[in-house]
């Protein structure tokens, strides 16, 4: 009788090699089921591919394919992407067996988001407890994202000495995790709360718009509008890949759409390129109660600039940017014209510099 062929086990860990060694027959969880496991890179570390995107990791581990599907992947479907977003932000672990991936209506009502925690006491010996480092941890990745701190902080020496300072107990992490496990958590909480408000709210509007990155990627975000005026990023797509026709263009919304509920959707809103144009309309003939809206702001912007065309306007506009630049090159000037507002109460930043969308 031949051998039986040894079972490939991936490690659910994302720890370095000490926790493979010292949990050798841990239990694997829920996200292998949406792992596709392929070649051994290590003990008990393997390569995968995600089974509803196609992404491939040079090693699949589970923090890393959790956040994957809880926020990138653009093809899970809905319900499995908000139990990861609800695994995620409260730290648990998903179980392998678990089949209906709806979230506990009870539990989806006591999530708060990381800048609603007070941290209490001054004065803390040398050790804390599990919960109150985490607590600070959510502080601490809320304040770096929040301020747009570079990771790197972190690791430097006055800072660690400034964080020992207030508490002698909190060892901070490291870059890769402040960047990995902590800033997919932060994610994770944000689109769990997203997620909750969009279930509760009627009447929303979908606005879109596309430009080109510094590195040259075409990027289109589509963003979800309240009835009380609040804004949500609600998905930044790379197409750079495609031909942005509106065709093309409306199969993208009719994705969100239907992930939505075309009956949440009250209007659609963009600029009036021909492409973004036509989108809208091709949206509001297979939804008719979804409304096809041109975003006024641009409407302005197009007028204001055929209005600055006139020569009186031209004319006035180019002495006007003479007179700004000469203060702006002179400091001697630059300095009695900040004592002069100061002087007679003027507010506004100083003289600006026209520009097409100024």
């Amino acid at each position: 009788m031949g051998r039986q062929k040894k079972r490939r086990t991936p490690i659910d860990s994302d720890d370095g090699g000490n926790e493979e060694e010292s949990n050798p027959g841990r239990n694997f969880t829920g996200i292998w089921k949406h792992v596709e496991i392929g070649e051994e890179i290590s003990r008990g570390i393997y390569s995968g591919k995600c089974l509803y995107c196609g992404k491939e990791f040079n090693r699949a581990k589970p923090n890393k394919t959790r956040s994957h599907i809880a926020n990138e992947c653009q093809k899970c479907p809905e319900d499995i992407r908000r139990y990861y977003n609800y695994i995620i932000a409260h730290n648990l672990v998903d179980d392998p067996n678990v089949e209906d991936y709806s979230i506990p209506p009870k539990a989806t009502t006591t999530i708060t988001t990381a800048n609603q925690k007070k941290i209490s006491g001054y004065f803390e010996s040398t050790r804390i407890e599990d919960s109150r480092k985490k607590e600070i941890d959510d502080v601490t990745i809320t304040a770096f994202v929040s301020c747009g701190l570079p990771f790197r902080v972190v690791e430097n020496p006055f800072f660690i000495n400034l964080i020992k300072s207030l508490c002698p107990g909190y060892d901070l992490p490291s870059r890769d995790v402040l960047s990995g496990r902590l800033l997919d958590s932060q994610v994770s909480r944000v689109n769990l709360k997203v997620d909750q408000i969009i279930q509760s709210t009627a009447n929303l509007t979908i606005g879109f718009d596309g430009w080109t990155n510094p590195n040259g990627s075409s990027l289109w975000n589509f963003v979800l509008l309240t009835p009380d005026r609040k804004q949500f990023i609600y998905r930044i797509l790379d197409l750079s890949n495609n031909s942005h026709t509106g065709e093309f263009l409306a199969q993208e919304l009719k994705k969100i759409i239907e992930d939505i509920g075309p009956k949440k959707i009250a209007a659609i809103v963009s600029d009036n390129g021909s492409n973004v144009k036509l989108a809208r309309q091709l949206i509001s003939d297979q939804y008719p109660t979804i409304t096809n809206l041109r975003c006024i702001a641009h409407a302005i912007n197009l007028i204001s600039k055929d209005i600055i065309k006139h020569p009186f306007a031209s004319h006035l506009i180019k002495r006007s940017n003479q007179i700004t630049r000469f203060f702006k090159k002179s400091y001697m000037a630059n300095s009695l014209l900040k004592n002069k507002m100061e002087e007679y109460g003027v507010v506004g930043g100083g003289l600006k510099t026209y520009v097409e969308t100024r």
